[in-house]
């Protein structure tokens, strides 16, 4: 059975500070990080495939987000594709 998915999503991108030590330019990075973090919201439009067999399910998704950035700064928006496998069975008792 395939079912068409559309949603509203959201990000929050964290840009961090990286690996490093803590030395003289922590301030510096810590200040870029923060310019970097963002809040998104946006879409999600996908499809949904399942296939069941007696107990046994099987699936997959595959889907697109976009999501734009609700306040300003250099990150205007987000873009990212999935897919899942799935499965599982049924132990209805």
């Amino acid at each position: 059975m395939a079912t068409l998915v559309q949603a509203l999503s959201g990000v929050v991108g964290n840009a961090g500070t990286g690996e490093g030590p803590q030395d003289d330019n922590w301030n510096a990075r810590a200040a870029a990080a923060e310019e970097l973090d963002f809040l998104g919201l946006g879409g999600i439009l996908g499809i949904n495939l399942d296939m069941h067999r007696g107990p046994v399910l099987v699936g997959i998704v595959l889907d697109i987000r976009e999501q734009f950035a609700l306040d300003a700064g250099p990150v205007t928006r987000s873009f990212a594709t999935s897919a899942q496998l799935r499965w599982g069975i049924d132990i209805s008792l």
